[in-house]
């Protein structure tokens, strides 16, 4: 098990600001990069930190088997899956099972279409 702290995109950076709620809201899965909270009925006061932005296929070595890829990324799924092509690409150990949600609303908020991500990885 590896844990990193950082986002995972299409592109490396070093130095990505994402907005988190303050540590007594209590609730670090609504980071995000938008500097407003989507979808969350108390709004908490956020806070900008800094991390860095890597690729899946950087960190994912590639004679490591990957047999699901679970994407929670609150609209940019695109730039996760377009960060992963050397995984799905792969001829043996690529990704059987990749598991994301798209909502609607919340994918154009982040300024990308519906059904692109459907596409890249069919």
């Amino acid at each position: 098990l590896y844990i990193f702290h950082g986002l995972v995109g299409n592109q490396s950076k070093a130095n990505i600001t994402i907005w988190r709620p303050e540590e007594k809201f209590g609730k670090f899965e609504q980071a995000s990069i938008f500097s407003q909270t989507v979808g969350v009925v108390r709004k908490p006061k956020l806070i900008p930190e800094h991390v860095p932005m890597v690729t899946l296929d950087e960190i994912v070595p590639p004679d490591t088997p990957v047999g699901l890829v679970k994407i929670d990324v609150q609209g940019f799924e695109l730039p996760v899956v377009q960060g992963m092509k050397g995984l799905l690409e792969r001829k043996v150990g690529y990704p059987k099972y990749i598991h994301y949600e798209e909502q609607a609303r919340i994918t154009r908020m982040a300024g990308f279409q519906t059904g692109t991500v459907q596409k890249l990885i069919e």
